[in-house]
């Protein structure tokens, strides 16, 4: 099913991002999906642009301002004065672009010096003052703070300043700079080997230990969605005979962007009426609870789980169609198999009968 693939490969894509964001937020998971939803800012990019007597120059500056260090930088340093042209109001992803295609046509050692000296020079103390300018939100005293510190490093006089700056989050620096340092691939490959045997390891470990809870994050389990079943009074089959492996109709329950992209991917969302319809799934774990009735897990595609909690114990639950339909077609099987057998003893019982008349008399 082309739809869910796409929307597997969407949910993929999610976790990617908040194992990238965990990385950068110590492991946090709640922090990590804030970041993920956009909600958790912790990179200050600061747009430079500057000129001296002898020299023009640019750079980007990717500051965590949570963790109090210079993430990353990048330099653009000339005699050319056409770069005195280059714009910091643009967006930071546009302004790092126009100095890198500018440094790769210079190929100058000078950028990279400075570079260096300034990374060097990024102090813990400076690394304070600088946070402190940033959150009283004071890009004058900002501005004379850097312009301080650049002259001190570079040597060079008459330095004037511009200053702009956006804030991000270290996972828009990670999968949109060109310039700052990216996490190791070694880490990178190990997230996705790890999620890949979590994955392949999930049906495995699940009939290990049947007292075990799906818990979003283990076992390849990406998503767990709040549903209810479909119930079938007349062909269902009674919710206490329900056992891991059948299939059976769930709903979603929750209403959002994950269940309806799921539901879409069914074809069971109407984009009119907003209506979420009813989708197969595989049971996984079925269990009875006192004083709350039957908990299920139903597995409704490769690391999304339906829960359904139902306080009815007498009702009767229906089956996927596609099962039945098999069923029935196995039934039909059966009957047409076992109709000739069937006449052909009668016949023969006939005949012998006859035989012993006829002998009789």
């Amino acid at each position: 099913m082309e739809n869910l693939n796409s929307a597997m490969n969407s949910f993929s894509e999610q976790s990617k991002k908040i194992n990238i964001a965990m990385h950068y937020l110590n492991n946090d998971m709640e922090k990590a999906k804030m970041m993920v939803a956009g909600k958790l800012k912790d990179i200050v990019i600061v747009k430079g642009t500057f000129s001296s007597s002898s020299l023009y120059g640019a750079f980007i500056l990717f500051f965590n301002y949570l963790n109090l260090i210079l993430a990353d930088s990048s330099f653009l340093v000339s005699p050319d004065y056409s770069i005195s042209g280059i714009k910091n109001s643009a967006d930071w992803k546009v302004f790092e672009k126009e100095i890198v295609e500018i440094r790769n046509r210079e190929n100058s050692r000078v950028s990279g010096d400075f570079k260096e000296k300034f990374d060097a020079g990024f102090t813990l103390t400076f690394s304070r003052e600088f946070a402190k300018m940033i959150k009283a939100k004071d890009t004058t005293q900002l501005t004379y703070i850097l312009q301080k510190y650049l002259t001190e490093n570079s040597g060079l006089k008459r330095l004037a300043l511009n200053l702009e700056y956006q804030t991000a989050s270290s996972l828009e620096m990670e999968l949109d700079s060109v310039t700052s340092k990216k996490l190791d691939k070694k880490i990178i490959e190990k997230k996705k080997e790890d999620e890949k045997k979590a994955e392949a390891d999930a049906e495995t470990d699940s009939s290990k230990d049947e007292n075990s809870e799906p818990v979003v994050g283990q076992n390849g389990i990406k998503l767990i969605i709040k549903s209810t079943l479909v119930l079938s009074p007349i062909k269902g089959k009674y919710i206490s005979k329900v056992e891991p492996g059948d299939r059976v109709m769930v709903t979603m329950v929750e209403k959002n962007p994950q269940t309806v992209q799921i539901a879409q991917a069914f074809k069971a969302y109407n984009q009119e009426t907003g209506v979420i319809s009813s989708i197969p799934g595989r049971v996984l774990k079925v269990d009875y609870i006192d004083n709350l009735g039957y908990k299920l897990y139903v597995v409704i595609a490769k690391g999304i789980i339906a829960q359904v909690i139902e306080e009815e114990t007498n009702i009767k639950v229906a089956l996927d169609p596609a099962q039945t339909v098999n069923q029935q077609s196995d039934d039909e099987k059966t009957s047409r198999f076992g109709l000739p057998i069937i006449i052909s003893l009668v016949a023969a019982i006939i005949v012998s009968l006859m035989i012993i008349v006829l002998t009789i008399f």
